[in-house]
């Protein structure tokens, strides 16, 4: 009986966790896939910690030895940072079919004395913004592009920041206006390097 054999292994693309960026304003979908990289059939049911925020369709199905299918993760509107998400997950469990089973899915092979393996994916939601360290180079200094024009080089200490990235559609489209205004009247040649 291929229930008394544990069930082999399957693999998810992405392997270690999904991650969804802001805003939530809206439902967020995205797409893992399941192989079942077993040289048995499988049963897989997919369970998550938060029914009232995370689904997945579709929630379980039947897989041949290498056969792969397509999950649809969604992620309702919320309010981040107001509602705890340490602990947002979705568990693919899976188990062998019993020998002559037809290819339908049937929860009792879950509840039965065959064993269950699981894969916990972890949920990251993100701010949306991606925060970046800069040192400028040559010992923290920073030259002005008309010095460094005339060989003068006279330097200006400078110390390292922080960067936050991401932007809504209007500021991106603000900061490109800006960023040609720029591009027309550079002041400072800056060479910085990525910490």
């Amino acid at each position: 009986m291929a229930q008394s054999v544990p069930p082999g292994d399957i693999q998810t693309q992405p392997n270690a966790k999904i991650v969804f960026n802001a805003p939530y304003d809206d439902k967020h979908t995205y797409h893992i896939k399941v192989i079942n990289s077993s040289a048995r059939r499988i049963g897989y049911g997919i369970k998550t910690t938060n029914m009232k925020r995370l689904g997945v369709d579709p929630p379980c199905g039947v897989l041949d030895p290498k056969e792969a299918v397509l999950l649809a993760v969604s992620c309702d509107a919320f309010a981040y940072g107001q509602e705890d998400t340490n602990n947002d997950r979705i568990t693919v469990e899976w188990t062998n079919t019993p020998d002559g089973a037809a290819k339908q899915f049937r929860r009792e092979w879950f509840q039965g004395d065959g064993m269950v393996r699981r894969k916990n994916l972890p949920i990251e939601p993100t701010d949306g913004f991606q925060r970046l360290t800069f040192l400028p180079k040559a010992e923290n200094q920073k030259f002005s592009a008309d010095s460094y024009r005339s060989g003068a080089r006279k330097s200006v200490t400078t110390k390292p920041f922080t960067v936050s990235t991401g932007h809504t559609t209007s500021e991106r489209n603000s900061t490109d206006r800006k960023t040609k205004r720029k591009k027309n009247n550079q002041e400072q040649l800056l060479d910085w390097t990525v910490v």
